[in-house]
C-alpha cells in the first residue's frame, strides 16, 4: 500500500493548492443544487442523478488549476480572483457535463452542454447570487489559508 506521507508531491502540488481546490469542488457542489432547483428553463432537463458529484468533480478539477488565482489582496487579487472564478466554472462544467455524458451514454460530446447549462442559468438572479457568494467564500478562505496555521494534506492522511 502506498502512503501518502512517503509520496514525493511536484513543487507546484501544495497542501494550500489542495485546500483550495476542495473548497472551489464543494462551492461547484453548492451551486450545482441551485442550478437544478433555480436554473433557467433548461434545469429540467438535467438529470437529477449524478449531476451533484458531478459538478463536485468537476469543480475539483477546475479549482485545482486555478487555485494559485484566489487568496490575493488589493483590487488586482479581486480582479485576478473573478477571471479565476469565472474560468473555474466554465471548465467545471464542461468536465461535469462530459462526466455525465461519459457515464449515462458513454460519449464525452456532451461536455458542451456545461456551457449551456451555464448561460441557462445565468437567467435567474438566485442562481447567480448562490454563484457569487460561493465564489467570494472560496476566495475568502483561500485568503484565511494563507494566514492560517493549516497541516499539510499529507499529515491529514498519513
Amino acid at each position: 500500500m502506498i502512503e501518502i506521507r512517503n509520496l514525493k508531491w511536484p513543487t507546484w502540488v501544495t497542501s494550500q493548492r489542495m485546500y483550495r481546490a476542495g473548497v472551489c469542488g464543494l462551492a461547484g457542489w453548492i451551486v450545482s443544487f441551485g442550478l437544478v432547483h433555480w436554473g433557467g428553463p433548461m434545469a429540467r432537463h438535467i438529470p437529477d442523478q449524478g449531476v451533484h458529484l458531478a459538478a463536485f468533480w468537476g469543480a475539483l478539477v477546475a479549482g485545482f488549476i486555478v487555485a494559485s488565482g484566489f487568496g490575493h489582496a488589493r483590487w488586482w487579487g479581486w480582479a485576478l480572483a473573478g477571471l479565476s472564478a469565472l474560468f473555474a466554472t466554465v471548465f467545471g462544467a464542461i468536465i461535469a457535463a462530459a462526466t455525465i455524458g461519459v457515464l449515462a451514454v458513454g460519449s464525452p460530446s456532451a461536455g458542451a452542454l456545461g456551457v449551456i447549462a451555464i448561460a441557462d442559468g445565468a437567467s435567474s438572479p438566485l442562481l447567480v447570487l448562490t454563484w457569487g457568494v460561493a465564489m467570494v467564500g472560496v476566495d475568502a478562505f483561500a485568503r484565511w489559508g494563507a494566514v492560517a496555521r493549516i497541516p499539510p494534506v499529507k499529515d491529514i492522511f498519513g
